[in-house]
């Protein structure tokens, strides 16, 4: 291994692609595929007033910054499900 290389949990959140975006009350849930990441596929649930834009460069999916996720989901039809009832009862 290159020691350079990222690590197998490692990904690069400029590297993005939305495949569902959906307001529901004060919430933002995207579904967003990271090609460079093993587990590619996230579901997270975003404070509205502290979600990515629309044309942002970059998603960081986990919790700590400014702009994460409040919550994350499966990345199934099941957990788009359990996101959107999140957002709706919250």
């Amino acid at each position: 291994m290159n020691l350079e290389d990222p690590l197998p949990w490692e990904h690069d959140e400029c590297v993005f692609t939305v495949i569902r975006r959906k307001e529901i009350k004060n919430y933002v849930l995207l579904w967003v595929y990271y090609p460079n990441c093993p587990n590619g596929h996230k579901i997270m649930v975003f404070d509205k007033d502290s979600s990515p834009s629309l044309d942002a460069k970059a998603i960081f999916p986990h919790f700590g910054r400014k702009t994460s996720p409040i919550a994350r989901f499966v990345a199934t039809v099941k957990g788009w499900s359990l996101a959107k009832k999140f957002a709706e009862t919250c």
